[in-house]
């Protein structure tokens, strides 16, 4: 049977809402921001503003759109139901269609959230500015951001490796390998290496994502990426075995 990329797609996504989990992402990654905002609203002169609102919800939200862009392949693979859309090559190329598109939803999803949370903070008094090209950058960034490091994780998962795993590498490339990065730049005064390092995606991914707009280098190397990992993923897909 072809599987149908509209239904698969309306029914995981109905099944993050009815499951709960979506909530629950949500809940975890509006703490950092809301605590942040009251600390704003209560200190006189403080420095901080919306686009640290922006960082505090990116910290944990950004690790949560990636978790649940992933849920779908980490179930599949984790109780070998990969088997019952992997049973055709066409449907191998499909069902990576498919759960790519789910990727894109899931980070418009979070993406749009964590833009409603900064217009609320804004009228609440949060000084910054929230124009559209701030607002267009974190859209964008979010999209890519989660289908980067949602391909990495479905090849992870091709080459065999548990979901626990894959869950720890993703939060040390998430969360501790931007700082390690940004602390092997400060340290260093080759400007030639700092622009490299500046021009990876493990780097500029995570620190540009919420505040800020990359070069247009930064984008074009991000979105070849994207576009080469999608590419090795439907080779590995269709030289899978169980």
């Amino acid at each position: 049977m072809k599987l149908n990329k509209l239904n698969f797609l309306k029914e995981n996504i109905r099944d993050l809402y009815s499951s709960g989990v979506i909530y629950l992402g949500l809940l975890i990654s509006f703490i950092p921001p809301i605590l942040v905002t009251f600390f704003i609203l209560k200190t006189q002169g403080t420095s901080l503003g919306i686009k640290h609102i922006s960082n505090f919800y990116a910290m944990l939200g950004m690790l949560m759109a990636v978790i649940h862009a992933n849920r779908i392949i980490s179930r599949d693979f984790s109780h070998n139901t990969i088997s019952l859309f992997y049973n055709q090559q066409k449907n191998r190329m499909i069902y990576v269609l498919s759960n790519f598109l789910y990727a894109i939803s899931v980070s418009i999803i979070y993406a749009l959230n964590g833009i409603v949370l900064l217009v609320i903070v804004s009228k609440l008094g949060v000084p910054g500015a929230l124009g559209l090209d701030f607002i267009a950058a974190i859209v964008v960034n979010t999209i890519l951001l989660v289908l980067f490091y949602f391909l990495l994780s479905y090849i992870f998962y091709l080459y065999k490796l548990k979901s626990g795993l894959v869950f720890g590498v993703l939060v040390a490339l998430l969360l501790f390998i931007p700082n390690i990065l940004n602390t092997i730049m400060t340290n260093t005064s080759n400007d030639l290496f700092i622009k490299a390092i500046e021009l990876l995606p493990f780097y500029s991914l995570p620190v540009f994502v919420a505040s800020n707009t990359m070069s247009i280098s930064q984008y074009l190397l991000v979105i070849t990426t994207i576009i080469l990992l999608y590419f090795f993923t439907l080779k590995k897909s269709k030289e899978y075995s169980f």
